[in-house]
């Protein structure tokens, strides 16, 4: 999932939305990070996340044989999720 912090020096802040989701603590190693702008449109966010997937991440090991529209799909039910319990 894509997680929104900010980073002074090398500490980070979460700021993902849905943070009380279970977390048991900080994440110490991301498989791929950009800068980007606050406020980043969704559909902009999306295809920074479809390009990290395409370009860093389907080609290790660990993925083999793991389609993107499979990634694809689980990310759109993960964030169904998170949305509806925020929500509550």
């Amino acid at each position: 999932m894509v997680h929104c912090f900010l980073m002074y020096h090398n500490h980070r802040i979460d700021l993902s939305e849905g943070n009380a989701n279970g977390k048991n603590g900080p994440i110490l190693e991301f498989l791929y990070t950009v800068k980007v702008i606050p406020n980043i449109p969704e559909k902009k966010e999306y295809l920074l996340y479809r390009r990290a997937l395409q370009d860093h991440i389907l080609d290790r090991r660990e993925f083999n044989g793991v389609e993107l529209k499979t990634i694809l799909k689980a990310r759109e039910q993960g964030v169904a999720l998170l949305r509806s319990i925020v929500r509550r």
